[in-house]
């Protein structure tokens, strides 16, 4: 993760950054994969590497879906959600 513009020249980026990257390793999504894939340094997987554990490839090798993408999947959940409401009612 790279420091935003506004902690550059501040003291407060590492600490943030620190605790963010151990927030984000403690999480699991609902694929039980690490939530830490989203700030994963390489965009694409190195097919040649050997992980040194399970999660370190799940993080590697989860693909980072584009926004348009996971704003659409909210999208229908949230539309699919609602027809279920209106059908018990």
């Amino acid at each position: 993760m790279k420091a935003p513009t506004e902690y550059k020249t501040g003291s407060k980026w590492k600490p943030f950054k620190e605790s963010a990257i151990a927030s984000l390793n403690s999480v699991k999504g609902t694929q039980n994969i690490p939530i830490a894939y989203v700030i994963r340094e390489a965009e694409n997987p190195d097919p040649n590497v050997v992980y040194q554990s399970k999660y370190h490839r799940l993080i590697s090798i989860t693909p980072l879906l584009d926004w348009i993408i996971l704003v659409t999947m909210a999208s229908q959940c949230v539309v699919t959600s609602e027809r279920k409401y209106l059908q018990e009612q």
